[in-house]
């Protein structure tokens, strides 16, 4: 499994594609088969909602958590930043490194997941820097001068150390004979080498950066590999903070099973922001478990005022059908040619003005196959507010019908909460 992250693109054209991840949940990959679908309750029961809509949030959101799967975690990590001479951007990218280990930025993102602060060290490559080099070629060099060190002036590796390797712009890196940035703009791994078990690295490929200038693209796409190399090291043998809790599987069908701490951020508006201190840097916000379930922005550091979003009430313990056998999640169980009203709440964790809710099949960016027809009266409200949704499912679909609540406002992030349908 190789973490990775290809979000630039997305960002630019703000839709959503893959993205970097752990790919804990490959094996999930849905299948169209019959689905064991569990009823709890009748389709036309509506609960009898009590709602203190003077509190914030008025209603328990349905956000999922990254799982803690028992790996290893960096509690002490020491980021080896590695460039080469003739990357212009040697200096900017040491004092990165320096940097973002003693942040706030640093504290936030990985410290509920018993990550501490980081310590950092330099590789400066002497040699000329090649025009191409494969993916596997980079994987060998670095195993190689590892091995060597600390002769080949890296340093000794220990159970602690990421190796943070930079690609500049003007070497292309290539996998399976394309350019890598049509793959992937960064990616985390570990490897085996003659003297190390567990060799963890990270590779940051500047050459990606489109429209966007060269360093701000390089230390948001290095802040992401850095803070899931802390959080989930061992992604190929031993998973730490990987995957969406089981009832939350909607949210692995919206994320594109990209599922890592960093992964479960990097399709929002607001995943990447510039820091003032203690660096000019832009960076990416990572997934909050403790945030996510106490009704905050759920990606930290949060961004200043009010965090407001929209949550289904009343779901059901439904089975969907994987590749890999059936699933017991959380959903809605509507039979094929049925009406079902399932309710909405809407939440914020701090006053804010009525926004605009709107209820889609899919995942808000993309046309998708109609499996339902949805109909909802009321398309705005705030903390506190119920809104009815009809939903008529027209045909089946094993692995659930993913359906988004889509909350916006005016000149604000638009937030999102998936929710599955299964089908009888």
């Amino acid at each position: 499994m190789r973490a990775r992250t290809t979000w630039h693109a997305l960002l630019a054209a703000s839709a959503l594609a893959c993205g970097g991840g752990s790919g804990a949940s490959d094996a999930g990959t849905p299948v169209d088969a019959a689905a064991d679908v569990a009823i709890d309750a009748p389709a036309d029961a509506l609960p009898d909602i009590s709602v203190d809509a003077s509190a914030y949030p008025a209603f328990t959101p349905e956000m999922p958590k990254v799982v803690d799967n028992g790996g290893v975690i960096l509690a002490a990590p020491k980021i080896v930043t590695v460039t080469w001479n003739d990357d212009p951007n040697q200096s900017l990218l040491d004092a990165f490194g320096d940097g973002i280990g003693q942040s706030a930025y640093w504290q936030a993102t990985t410290s509920e997941y018993g990550v501490g602060a980081a310590t950092s060290d330099h590789v400066h490559i002497s040699t000329s820097l090649p025009q191409t080099m494969t993916d596997a070629a980079l994987e060998k060099m670095i195993a190689d001068q590892v091995d060597a060190a600390p002769g080949s002036g890296w340093p000794v590796d220990d159970a602690s150390t990421v190796y943070v390797v930079y690609v500049p712009e003007a070497m292309e890196l290539t996998s399976g004979n394309a350019n890598d940035c049509n793959i992937e703009d960064g990616y985390h791994d570990e490897m085996q080498t003659q003297t190390v078990s567990h060799l963890v690295y990270a590779v940051v490929n500047e050459g990606c950066h489109d429209t966007q200038d060269v360093v701000s693209f390089t230390t948001e796409v290095a802040s992401h590999e850095m803070v899931e190399s802390a959080t989930d090291p061992h992604a190929e043998t031993d998973l730490a903070y990987a995957g969406f809790d089981e009832d939350h599987y909607a949210w692995e069908q919206w994320n594109q099973r990209q599922d890592e701490l960093a992964d479960a951020c990097e399709y929002f508006a607001e995943a990447n922001y510039e820091s003032t201190a203690p660096f000019d840097d832009w960076l990416q916000r990572s997934w909050s478990n403790a945030g996510a379930a106490a009704g905050h922005d759920p990606c930290v550091p949060a961004p200043a005022g009010a965090y407001y979003n929209a949550t289904p009430l009343g779901l059901d313990s439904i089975s969907i059908t994987l590749k890999n056998g059936s699933l017991a999640t959380k959903g809605y169980s509507i039979g094929v040619g049925t009406k079902r009203t399932v309710q909405i709440g809407l939440y914020s964790d701090a006053p804010h003005a009525p926004w605009t809710v709107n209820v889609v099949e899919g995942d808000g960016f993309s046309t998708p196959v109609s499996h339902v027809t949805i109909a909802q009266t009321v398309t705005s409200g705030q903390n506190g507010d119920v809104l009815d949704v009809d939903i008529t499912t027209k045909s089946t679909k094993a692995s659930g019908v993913l359906v988004t609540v889509v909350s916006s406002a005016s000149g604000e992030p638009t937030h999102y909460m998936p929710f599955l349908v299964a089908t009888e």
